[in-house]
C-alpha cells in the first residue's frame, strides 16, 4: 500500500484555508455524503459523543477517502492511548484532543501518537491496513512520516488551559487549537446564555494567543452566517455545523411549522 497523502497536512503546510463539518453518527454512507459535496477539506468523526466500534473507525476514513476528503476524530479524554492507535491505524489524519488542562497532558497526548523511535513517542507498530509485512504495506520511512504528520489539534475549553494557553501553545507539535464555549462555562461555574459574552472574551483570548505563537486556531460555527465575525478575526479554519445539531434545527423549525399548520 502507499502511503497516503495527509490532507489537513498539506493544506497547512501552503497556508491554505480549511473548511470541515461533524459526524456523529458511524454510517459510513453519512461520511460519505458530506465528502461527496466537494464543500469539505475533511471529515471530524465526534468519536467522544457516540457509540462505535473500532471497524466504525476504519469504514468512516474510506468513505471519506473515496471522495479525496481527509479525516481527523475527536476522543474521550479517559480511553485516548487506546483510541488514538486504532484511529491511526485506520487512517485517519488528524487528533482532536479534548479535556486537557495542562501543558504536560497535551505533551503526554502528543507523545502516544508520534513513532516509537530515539527522541520520538511510543507508538509503534498496529498492523490494520498500513501493515509493514514486506508484503505490500508501507515501509518503515512513510509508516514513520504518517505517524508525524499527524495534524494534532487541541481543545481549549476548561478554565485551567485558558490559563496555561501560552504554555500549551509552545508544546512541539500543537498544530490547530479550538475555544470549547459550553465546557468552558462549566468549567467557570457559569451558564452559557447569561455568560456569552465573556465566553467570547475567553475564546478572542485564545485566539490571539495562538497567532502570537503561529499556532492555528480553528472555530466551531453553527450556520454560514457566523463565519464573517471570525473571519474578521483573522481565522481562517472553520469547522460548519454537526450532524445532531442540524437535525435538531430541523426538527424544532421546519417540523414546528407544519405541525403549528395543523394546528395542534
Amino acid at each position: 500500500m502507499q502511503r497516503k497523502e495527509n490532507k489537513l497536512r498539506e493544506l497547512l503546510k501552503t497556508n491554505k484555508p480549511t473548511l470541515a463539518t461533524r459526524i456523529n453518527s458511524t454510517w459510513p454512507y453519512i461520511t460519505e455524503l458530506a465528502a461527496s459535496s466537494g464543500v469539505f477539506d475533511y471529515i471530524e468523526f465526534l468519536a467522544e459523543c457516540g457509540p462505535f466500534i473500532v471497524r466504525d473507525l476504519e469504514n468512516m476514513v474510506l468513505a471519506a477517502e473515496r471522495h479525496s476528503a481527509g479525516s481527523i476524530i475527536k476522543l474521550d479524554y479517559q480511553n485516548r492511548s487506546y483510541t488514538m492507535q486504532k484511529a491511526l491505524a485506520a487512517g485517519y489524519d488528524g487528533i482532536l484532543l479534548c479535556d486537557h488542562t495542562s501543558a504536560e497532558q497535551v505533551r503526554e497526548s502528543i507523545h502516544f501518537i508520534r513513532p516509537s523511535e530515539p527522541g520520538g513517542g511510543c507508538f509503534g507498530h498496529p498492523g490494520g491496513r498500513f501493515d509493514m509485512d514486506g508484503t505490500g504495506g508501507l515501509g518503515m520511512a512513510d509508516y514513520r512520516k504518517m505517524l508525524n504528520e499527524t495534524v494534532i489539534l487541541v481543545m481549549i475549553e476548561k478554565k485551567q488551559s485558558l490559563e496555561q494557553i501560552d504554555e500549551i501553545l509552545s508544546v512541539p507539535g500543537v498544530d490547530m487549537v479550538q475555544f470549547g464555549p459550553f465546557d468552558y462555562c462549566l468549567s467557570m461555574g457559569w451558564d452559557p446564555g447569561e455568560n456569552r459574552e465573556d465566553a467570547k472574551a475567553a475564546e478572542r483570548r485564545m485566539i490571539e494567543a495562538a497567532f502570537k505563537h503561529g499556532v492555528q486556531p480553528r472555530c466551531e460555527i453553527n450556520t454560514a452566517a457566523e463565519a464573517q465575525y471570525y473571519y474578521d478575526l483573522g481565522i481562517r479554519h472553520f469547522c460548519l455545523g454537526d450532524e445532531v445539531g442540524t437535525h435538531i434545527r430541523f426538527f424544532n423549525t421546519d417540523g414546528k411549522s407544519v405541525r403549528n399548520l395543523l394546528g395542534r
